[in-house]
Formats: structure tokens, C-alpha cells, sequence
């Protein structure tokens, strides 16, 4: 996640478009975290409350979902 090269032949940008991520069942605690920390939310048990949502959801996760659940879950 910190070096977009390491899975991409050529960024987004390239072609006019944005890089869209998608996180889901498989994805760890530290990108859930990188995330919600971009977002300005450091809470462990915000992170490990998505973490189990993503885990146990059908399918992937947007930044903007991921954000929005997160700040549902701060209510």
C-alpha cells in the first residue's frame, strides 16, 4: 500500500483516471489502519470493529465505505 509500484506496471494517473483500492476479506489490520489513519481515525477499537465487518461482508470495501463504516461506528 505504501509503494503503489510494488503492484502496478503504471499508475492510474498515467491514463486520467485515480488509483481506486478496494479492501475485503482478505485484507489485514495494518491497511484498515493506514487507512482510517489517513482519515485521521488512530482508535483501536474502531479499527478492530471494521476489521471484523470487512472480514465478515460479501464484498470488497471502497476508501469512501471504509471511512463512512468507520465513522458510523464512532457514533
Amino acid at each position: 500500500m505504501k509503494d503503489p509500484t510494488f503492484y502496478e506496471f503504471l499508475p492510474a494517473e498515467t491514463f486520467g483516471r485515480e488509483r481506486t483500492i478496494y479492501v475485503d476479506r482478505f485484507t489485514g489490520r495494518d491497511t484498515i489502519r493506514y487507512y482510517l489513519e489517513r482519515a485521521g481515525i488512530t482508535d483501536e477499537k474502531i479499527i478492530d470493529a471494521l476489521l471484523r465487518r470487512v472480514k465478515s461482508s460479501r464484498g470488497p470495501f471502497t476508501w469512501e465505505r471504509l471511512i463512512e463504516e468507520a465513522r458510523r461506528l464512532m457514533t
